[in-house]
């Protein structure tokens, strides 16, 4: 099973947490106040290799005001989670792939292929 390598979520002192799949590929989930960003990590999870997903605050708050729209991804997310925690939320949703295809897999449903990089 996928587990957590690394986990912090303390608000403004940063909110982020790296998960090693099954396949042993990292990724890297990252929570600030320029948005949400998911990350494939690169030798044993030091450095980032490239962005999977990017949200910027404006366009994750555009989906939280949009009342379809939210309730939608909470849908797509609500039998893996339950968290109304960015972070926390997608860690559940991620913590359950096992590998990177599954991960690209998974938020490509969860936001209809948009923020896919």
């Amino acid at each position: 099973m996928s587990r957590i390598v690394t986990y912090k979520n303390e608000g403004s002192k940063g909110k982020y947490c790296q998960i090693q799949l099954d396949d042993a590929t990292r990724v890297f989930i990252s929570v600030s106040q320029q948005g949400l960003k998911i990350s494939e990590m690169k030798w044993r999870g030091l450095w980032p290799s490239s962005t999977i997903l990017e949200i910027p605050i404006d366009q994750w708050m555009s989906i939280a005001d949009n009342e379809d729209e939210a309730r939608l991804v909470m849908e797509k997310v609500s039998a893996k989670s339950t968290s109304t925690d960015m972070l926390d939320l997608f860690k559940d949703v991620l913590i359950e792939c096992h590998s990177l295809e599954q991960v690209r897999s998974q938020l490509s449903y969860i936001f209809d292929g948009r923020f896919l990089k």
